[in-house]
């Protein structure tokens, strides 16, 4: 069932970063039309900026301390997923998302949100 799950999560990132000529090819202007696509840079970038968001609610006292440990595991193996797809793409921050990459990312988002709506005070 994980394996199905991955495919199909690996399978909408390729779609996701198709140019939008090959999936639309009866648009009268297709160079007008932008399509955005998750690189490793921008999903990195959107996890530093969950993770220090979270840091910063606890730090103000708004959610309570007691996730900081469970979120920031989820933050070092959100970590470790980007470092290893980064070598494998010889640093191209410009490149796909591989599958282990999201769903660090989305364990990481879930952790987050379970102490935010669990802590908050």
């Amino acid at each position: 069932m994980k394996r199905i799950g991955r495919t199909l999560l690996f399978c909408v990132a390729l779609i996701a970063s198709a140019p939008l000529e090959l999936l639309l090819p009866g648009c009268a202007n297709p160079t007008t039309q932008k399509v955005a696509v998750a690189t490793l840079g921008s999903v990195h970038q959107a996890a530093d900026a969950s993770y220090q968001s979270y840091i910063a609610l606890v730090l103000k006292g708004k959610v309570s301390e007691n996730g900081v440990t469970e979120v920031s595991n989820a933050y070092r193996e959100f970590q470790r997923e980007f470092a290893i797809a980064v070598k494998l793409v010889r640093g191209n921050t410009n490149a796909v998302v591989p599958v282990s990459v999201f769903e660090a990312q989305s364990r990481l988002n879930m952790t987050i949100n379970t102490f935010k709506t669990k802590g908050a005070k």
